[in-house]
């Protein structure tokens, strides 16, 4: 509990703003507001570490309690959090908390960063507290500026990017896709229709279905990456393994996607099937009985014609679903906003 101590939290737009509404909801934080204010960024992306130093000068708040999606790192390891007690001031990365239970440990981050500025200094306490992150003083070496980090390199370096991902909620692009769900439709209904579908759907085995469907979500996701110039190529965002982790993110942010409409194309087109196709005139267009195993092929096949004929070429339903799709998009479009 934070007592007297007055402090104030600001957070970039979306899930970090929305995750910090949710833990001050919960009132368990005394003398903890949201406040709403924009983060300012350097040319590269990066915060603002001066504009936000000045903020906290300013703030009447005891603390000022800095939330961001931008991923921050010292040295190859990823930076949680920086807490600068003298200046009052706490600065959280919210994609270095990963994928998972997200709101629980930014509350622990949070509590417990008011507890080191309220005392003054890191106790034991505030690193049992903070397990299993590793908290220390950085290189300066100075009591009133303690560092967590993620307790190991690689695999902080994983969840990391698996956060970013979380940060561009890939389940929630789907609606920015539907220009390329109705073209995806429109072809994949032409399986339902053409018995010679039906006879190849039959014929193909289970592994060279699965391996039709991989490749058209690979060739989607990189279609829509390649066509939006979401790929960084140079060093945009600090240095060459940032670039990467951006990329990564891209990545997975747009395989989970396209993957989400593959799904919701299979299941809309094999209900169709069940609906139109009539078990005993498939039957004789196979030559063989019926089942809901060739129901599923001929849904999988015709999904993926639906996805590389359909989707293909396609893309976001607007230039604001795209500008807000991936952390340098965003970062992209806030400084433009600034400037």
């Amino acid at each position: 509990m934070s007592g007297g101590f007055k402090v104030d939290v600001v957070a970039d737009h979306g899930p970090p703003e929305r995750t910090v509404a949710k833990i001050l909801n919960e009132q368990r934080l005394e003398g903890v507001r949201q406040v709403y204010r924009q983060l300012p960024l350097k040319p590269n992306g990066e915060l603002d570490l001066d504009g936000v130093m000045q903020w906290a000068a300013d703030d009447r708040a005891d603390l000022l309690i800095v939330v961001t999606e931008t991923p921050r790192r010292t040295g190859p390891r990823p930076k949680i959090a920086g807490i600068y007690v003298d200046e009052g001031l706490v600065i959280i990365s919210l994609p270095a908390l990963g994928l998972v239970n997200i709101q629980h440990k930014l509350e622990k981050v949070i509590e417990t960063a008011i507890g080191i500025c309220r005392d003054g200094r890191l106790t034991g306490a505030h690193k049992s507290a903070l397990w299993p992150y590793r908290v220390g003083y950085g290189r300066s070496r100075s009591e009133t500026r303690v560092f967590v980090h993620a307790p190991r390199v690689l695999p902080g370096r994983i969840v990391l990017v698996l956060g970013m991902v979380k940060m561009n909620e890939p389940l929630k692009t789907l609606p920015k896709l539907t220009s390329a769900l109705a073209a995806a439709a429109a072809t994949s209904a032409f399986g339902i229709f053409y018995g010679s579908i039906w006879q190849m759907a039959a014929a193909l085995p289970t592994i060279r279905l699965a391996a039709i469907a991989l490749t058209v979500i690979v060739l989607m996701a990189g279609w829509l990456i390649s066509s939006n110039r979401l790929w960084n190529r140079g060093r945009r965002y600090g240095s060459i393994a940032e670039g990467a982790m951006y990329n990564a993110a891209v990545v997975v942010t747009l395989l989970m996607a396209v993957s989400l409409l593959y799904a919701t194309l299979f299941v809309g087109v094999l209900l169709a099937g069940l609906i139109i196709i009539e078990a005993g005139y498939l039957s004789e267009v196979l030559g063989e009985e019926a089942s809901f195993r060739h129901y599923l092929d001929i849904a999988w096949l015709a999904a993926s014609m639906g996805t590389v004929a359909g989707a293909l070429g396609s893309n976001f339903d607007s230039d604001e679903d795209l500008k807000r799709l991936t952390h340098g998009r965003r970062e992209a479009l806030r400084m433009e906003e600034r400037g």
